[in-house]
């Protein structure tokens, strides 16, 4: 959505295609991948483990595809194109060493680990910035019927490689005591992180090793409470700045978020009720007045969260949930700073429910229901552009049986029934269209 321009009307038909109508537009994705494990029992309280596993992509993996923006009032889109083949590789190894032993009438438990994980990414890319159609426009409420646009040529001078290397090496051990017949548990941590990123866009490779901490301590007043609470440290690699940024592609100095959380959880039956608050700081990532995607302040994230999960009474269960956030932006930039951060709403809740019918073994109906708050576009908090809340209702229908010994589970399952648009919000502010109403039917087998 252009700047200056308030969130439009949902389309009446979400089925509409109004901003990839060409038939030249693709996606393709071919993946290898392997993974080995292998546990080795020391003794009856000492374990050693170790795995590993990658993810090869395929040279001509990537795309070439459209995106708009919509650029005036009447809801007339400006397309541009976007081609990148892509040949991703990830992958990662895990060593673990887990004991356990007893002080008196203490359980001790403790796990120490190394971890390796690796993402290197190898891609050639162009962009048009207004199209290189010679200004195509569509629409969201009529778009044109386009139908005789070739593709743009793809000029080898415009061309650039994208080569990003990114390793995380992780050291890092798990202390728990267990005490007062297992209604006590303290568990300490810590970790030593250590990331490596080598990107094209940066002028030199950067290495950044943080030490973490962990501390949580739970306590059960009786067989079926729990109450708790936590604080943890992360150390998280840096964000890629978007494809519309003008450092598209840049990835941003490692981040160290931190989260504290206290609550409690009740188990009654087979169903389990919960309870939280939470606090999570963090850096505020954006687009500034110079559109470069960069560290902008910090956002102070807290919430109240509620959930419900389990099976309720005999042939009805329930996966359910509601959260209300306040999340605050502290920032040097006074157009930001107090102001709530962008793609967040004030309040989500959501129930997915299923229910076996009694007279019909095997039948189970389910419903989900899903609600978001207001959301705005930016974290400027300009009223004309936020995305307004929404309600989304699913329905399906589950029937297994079995045939000579093996299980089958048929479904047919109705996404969005009502078929109601809605604008939703990214982390970087940018619109897209609720999914129409879709019918999925599945079939599977247990052999």
């Amino acid at each position: 959505l252009a700047n200056g321009l308030s969130v439009p009307d949902v389309p009446g038909d979400l089925s509409t295609n109004f901003t990839s109508p060409f038939p030249w537009n693709r996606q393709t994705h071919t993946q290898n991948r392997f993974f080995v494990r292998s546990n080795y029992l020391i003794n009856d309280d000492w374990s050693a483990s170790i795995a590993y596993g990658e993810a090869n992509g395929d040279p001509d993996n990537g795309y070439f595809t459209t995106f708009g923006s919509i650029v005036d009032d009447e809801g007339n889109v400006d397309l541009g194109t976007y081609a990148s083949p892509q040949d991703p590789q990830t992958g990662g190894g895990i060593a673990k060493l887990d004991g356990e032993f007893e002080i008196g009438d203490v359980y001790h438990r403790l796990s120490l680990s190394a971890t390796l994980t690796f993402f290197d990414f190898t891609a050639n890319q162009e962009g048009t910035t207004v199209l290189g159609f010679s200004g195509l426009l569509s629409n969201i409420y009529n778009p044109p019927a386009i139908t005789s646009v070739t593709p743009p040529a793809r000029n080898p001078a415009d061309l650039f490689d994208v080569e990003i290397d990114q390793d995380i090496i992780t050291y890092g051990g798990l202390y728990e005591v267990i005490a007062l017949e297992d209604r006590l548990s303290a568990i300490l941590g810590v970790r030593r992180v250590t990331i490596e990123t080598d990107s094209i866009f940066d002028p030199a490779p950067y290495k950044v090793s943080e030490n973490t901490f962990l501390a949580s301590l739970s306590f059960k007043p009786n067989e079926d409470s729990t109450i708790y609470g936590s604080y943890s440290e992360g150390a998280e690699a840096g964000l890629f700045a978007p494809f519309n940024a003008a450092n598209a592609n840049e990835v941003l100095p490692v981040t160290t978020p931190t989260q504290f959380e206290i609550g409690g959880k009740y188990q009654f039956g087979d169903a389990l009720l919960s309870a939280a608050y939470f606090a999570i700081e963090r850096p505020t990532t954006g687009l500034d007045e110079n559109n470069i995607f960069r560290e902008l302040g910090d956002q102070d994230f807290t919430g109240i969260e509620v959930r419900a999960e389990g099976e309720v009474f005999n042939g009805f269960r329930t996966v359910s949930g509601l959260t209300f956030y306040d999340v605050e932006i502290s920032s040097t930039d006074a157009s930001i700073d107090g102001k709530t951060l962008a793609g967040i709403p004030d309040f989500a809740a959501s129930a997915y429910v299923e229910y076996d019918i009694t007279g019909v073994p095997g039948l189970t109906v389910t419903t989900g229901i899903t609600y978001e708050g207001r959301q705005f576009l930016d974290n400027t908090n300009i009223d004309n552009r936020e995305a307004d809340a929404w309600t989304q209702i699913d329905f399906g229908v589950r029937y297994s049986f079995t045939v000579d010994d093996t299980s089958v589970t048929t479904q047919l399952f109705v996404e969005n029934i009502t078929d109601k648009g809605y604008w939703n919000v990214d982390a970087f502010g940018e619109l897209s269209l609720s999914i129409p109403r879709t019918l999925t039917a599945t079939i599977s087998a247990d052999f």
